[in-house]
């Protein structure tokens, strides 16, 4: 959500949307090569991969981290040109 501001800090985003449809938090905490490797290795309950979110409200970073199985089945899908799919 873009406030005045600027994008809306990820806690408070949770916080006010949670009622709503949106993507369910499978972390919570500091962003570490180690949850990478867990969600690249698959070891939270997802199909292609996370969002990583953090800052306040005006200066939220964003990253995507994707899960192996779902680069296997973009190679597959797309051959040489995977990686432009890809993170």
């Amino acid at each position: 959500i873009q406030t005045e501001q600027g994008m809306l800090a990820p806690d408070l985003f949770v916080e006010h949307l949670d009622a709503l449809p949106i993507a369910r938090t499978v972390y919570r905490g500091r962003l570490t090569g180690k949850f990478a490797t867990d969600v690249r290795e698959g070891r939270f309950d997802v199909t292609e991969g996370v969002v990583c979110k953090g800052g306040e409200t005006g200066s939220v970073w964003m990253v995507k981290i994707k899960t192996n199985s779902y680069m296997e089945r973009l190679k597959q899908a797309f051959a040489a040109d995977w990686e432009s799919h890809w993170e």
